[in-house]
């Protein structure tokens, strides 16, 4: 398991975000299909999460019982490996 901490990131349509933007690309959310970005998009809407961490985990069993046993924002299975964006 890896765990990153970020005192923001930013939700953005990612159709709507500079190259530069969506080169930060943090994780698109399975649970809404959201895109978390670690730079803030100037030229389109965004929402502001504040103090999240993002965790990966190692496999698809591990994620699981993580997901059954705690709270979060979103999860993603559309990366390499699956992951959580928590509060804190």
């Amino acid at each position: 398991m890896k765990k990153e901490a970020f005192k923001k990131v930013y939700c953005a349509n990612p159709d709507e975000v500079s190259h530069t933007i969506l080169q930060s690309l943090i994780m698109c959310g399975t649970q809404n299909w959201d895109f978390y970005f670690e730079k803030k998009p100037r030229n389109c809407d965004s929402e502001t999460v504040e103090n999240i961490t993002l965790i990966e985990f190692d496999s698809l069993d591990e994620f699981k019982t993580y997901k059954q046993n705690n709270s979060f924002l979103d999860f993603s299975l559309e990366h390499e490996k699956p992951m959580v964006l928590v509060h804190g």
